[in-house]
């Protein structure tokens, strides 16, 4: 810690798909953070572009350039992996984290690049932090679930909604949850991740004053809160307007999203720049725990826009992380603990313990 209360890190935080919406946010926190940030990846156009308005040293390389991207890491505190998508992504880049000693987080949250991750890491045997999933949706989420279950003895079943508020849809995030319905939906019983139809299941809460109603999706929320929790039983869903709900769950989009080119299309026309209206952005996670006697605990996340929360969680968990080293593949609850995200900023947490009432 320096004298006026900054982190200090060992070297610059490196951020590789920089000029994405989500990466030149994480870059300005971590500058407000009084942290050195190298803006990096495989568009030299685009980059120079985000360089030259934030004032930041950016370095072009591919992923597939291995030799340039380990030098180029090498001195790094730690890499900010935000260049999907991340299914064919995370593997080169941590593989350049690995050898060089660097440690790895990333903003990914789709459940079939978390399982493909396991196996890798397990192959590899990694000897560096791996913190897959440092956003919204997996910090919030499981960070709910943490609570909900820890005010239980014996949790069994956990049910986990998000409420976003967003102040923009990224490309990125917009095709990633299109893959995310196309690959089909999931659920954990018996401890085990389960396949099924997207938006087969759909269950209701009060969430903040507010009745809310949440469709299932193979959310990587799923994969978190089973290994941090242990339950044996998590369902995950989000809020969807009714006719995108419809939709969802007819199995007509997921129909839909197996097709590349409507996939190009859908991302074209719902992605959108930031909003303009000046309202207060509240997005919400809500999180219920069951034990075998059928008590409930609930407890809520009330954060920020999802956005802008992101790109503070994740400067925060890589300064954690490029300071406490912990080898091996982790989620952000395991690594960081369940009140880690109460440290992001508006970030509000409410607790109903078994028979009180939200």
């Amino acid at each position: 810690m320096s004298p006026s209360g900054r982190v200090s890190l060992p070297g610059p935080l490196f951020v590789y798909g920089a000029y994405g919406k989500t990466g030149a946010m994480i870059a300005k926190v971590a500058v407000e953070h009084g942290h050195d940030v190298v803006l990096s990846g495989s568009d030299r156009d685009r980059l120079n572009r985000v360089s030259a308005e934030m004032g930041m040293p950016a370095v072009a390389v591919r992923l597939n350039e291995q030799a340039a991207l380990r030098q180029l890491i090498r001195v790094a505190a730690c890499v900010i992996h935000v260049a999907g998508p991340f299914a064919s992504t995370f593997r080169p880049m941590l593989e350049a984290c690995s050898a060089e000693g660097v440690p790895y987080l990333d903003l990914n949250g789709e459940l079939d690049v978390f399982r493909a991750m396991e196996d890798f890491v397990d192959r590899q045997q990694a000897t560096i932090p791996v913190l897959s999933g440092v956003g919204f949706g997996v910090v919030a989420g499981e960070s709910a679930a943490m609570h909900a279950a820890s005010m239980l003895g014996q949790p069994q079943h956990i049910w986990l909604g998000l409420v976003p508020d967003l102040g923009l849809h990224s490309p990125g995030a917009v095709a990633s949850a299109l893959r995310t319905v196309a690959q089909g939906g999931a659920v954990v019983k018996n401890g085990q991740l389960v396949p099924e139809r997207v938006g087969r299941r759909s269950f209701s809460a009060t969430v903040a004053g507010r009745r809310e109603t949440f469709i299932s999706m193979p959310l990587g929320e799923l994969w978190a809160v089973r290994r941090s929790t242990g339950v044996s039983g998590v369902i995950a869903g989000v809020t969807r307007p009714t006719p995108e709900r419809i939709l969802l769950q007819s199995g007509g989009l997921q129909i839909l999203a197996r097709s590349e080119k409507i996939r190009h299309w859908l991302v074209a026309h719902l992605a959108r720049g930031d909003a303009q209206d000046g309202r207060v952005f509240e997005s919400k996670v809500w999180a219920r725990a069951e034990d075998r006697e059928g008590r409930r605990a609930e407890a809520v996340l009330k954060v920020g826009e999802g956005y802008q929360w992101s790109a503070e969680a994740a400067v925060r968990a890589a300064e954690h992380v490029a300071l406490d080293r912990r080898s091996g593949l982790w989620t952000p609850g395991q690594y960081l603990g369940k009140e880690f995200a109460l440290g992001v900023s508006s970030t509000k947490l409410l607790e109903f313990p078994a028979g009180v009432s939200p």
